[in-house]
Protein backbone atom coordinates (compact mmCIF):
# COMPACT_ATOMS: atom_id res chain seq x y z
CA UNK A 1 0.00 0.00 0.00
CA UNK A 2 1.37 3.39 -1.03
CA UNK A 3 0.56 6.44 1.09
CA UNK A 4 0.70 9.75 -0.75
CA UNK A 5 0.20 13.35 0.31
CA UNK A 6 -2.99 14.58 -1.30
CA UNK A 7 -3.72 18.14 -0.19
CA UNK A 8 -3.88 20.70 2.60
CA UNK A 9 -7.38 21.45 3.86
CA UNK A 10 -8.61 24.66 5.46
CA UNK A 11 -11.87 24.46 7.43
CA UNK A 12 -14.10 27.48 6.79
CA UNK A 13 -17.38 28.74 8.22
CA UNK A 14 -18.75 30.02 4.89
CA UNK A 15 -17.69 27.94 1.87
CA UNK A 16 -19.11 30.36 -0.73
CA UNK A 17 -17.49 33.44 0.81
CA UNK A 18 -14.17 31.62 1.14
CA UNK A 19 -14.36 30.34 -2.42
CA UNK A 20 -14.96 33.83 -3.74
CA UNK A 21 -11.96 35.09 -1.71
CA UNK A 22 -9.59 32.49 -3.19
CA UNK A 23 -10.97 32.76 -6.73
CA UNK A 24 -11.46 36.52 -7.06
CA UNK A 25 -8.81 38.03 -4.81
CA UNK A 26 -6.06 35.40 -4.97
CA UNK A 27 -6.91 34.24 -8.54
CA UNK A 28 -6.97 30.54 -7.67
CA UNK A 29 -8.74 28.16 -10.07
CA UNK A 30 -11.13 25.46 -8.87
CA UNK A 31 -10.33 21.95 -10.03
CA UNK A 32 -13.21 20.18 -8.21
CA UNK A 33 -16.35 21.47 -6.52
CA UNK A 34 -18.16 19.02 -4.24
CA UNK A 35 -20.43 21.61 -2.65
CA UNK A 36 -19.23 21.29 0.94
CA UNK A 37 -15.61 21.04 -0.14
CA UNK A 38 -13.77 22.78 -2.95
CA UNK A 39 -10.37 21.77 -4.32
CA UNK A 40 -8.11 24.31 -6.03
CA UNK A 41 -5.56 23.55 -8.76
CA UNK A 42 -2.59 24.61 -6.63
CA UNK A 43 -3.05 21.73 -4.20
CA UNK A 44 -5.22 22.97 -1.36
CA UNK A 45 -8.87 22.65 -0.49
CA UNK A 46 -11.49 24.36 1.65
CA UNK A 47 -14.14 22.41 3.54
CA UNK A 48 -17.29 23.66 5.18
CA UNK A 49 -16.44 23.19 8.86
CA UNK A 50 -19.69 21.38 9.78
CA UNK A 51 -19.11 18.90 6.94
CA UNK A 52 -15.52 18.33 8.08
CA UNK A 53 -16.60 17.70 11.67
CA UNK A 54 -19.27 15.26 10.48
CA UNK A 55 -16.57 13.26 8.69
CA UNK A 56 -13.86 13.52 11.36
CA UNK A 57 -15.89 13.39 14.59
CA UNK A 58 -19.13 11.79 13.26
CA UNK A 59 -21.12 14.84 14.38
CA UNK A 60 -21.83 18.22 12.78
CA UNK A 61 -21.98 19.72 16.28
CA UNK A 62 -18.92 21.87 16.84
CA UNK A 63 -17.75 22.32 20.41
CA UNK A 64 -15.23 24.98 21.46
CA UNK A 65 -12.79 22.28 22.64
CA UNK A 66 -12.81 20.74 19.14
CA UNK A 67 -12.05 23.96 17.31
CA UNK A 68 -9.00 24.96 19.34
CA UNK A 69 -6.24 24.61 16.77
CA UNK A 70 -8.26 22.30 14.48
CA UNK A 71 -8.74 24.56 11.47
CA UNK A 72 -6.71 22.66 8.91
CA UNK A 73 -5.30 19.23 8.20
CA UNK A 74 -2.79 17.50 6.02
CA UNK A 75 -4.65 14.95 3.94
CA UNK A 76 -3.13 11.67 2.76
CA UNK A 77 -4.75 9.00 0.57
CA UNK A 78 -4.02 5.36 -0.07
Amino acid sequence: MTIEFSTSVIFVKDIQLSRRFYEELLEQKVSMDHGENVVFERGFAIWQVEHAFQIIFATPEIRASQTAGNHCELYFET
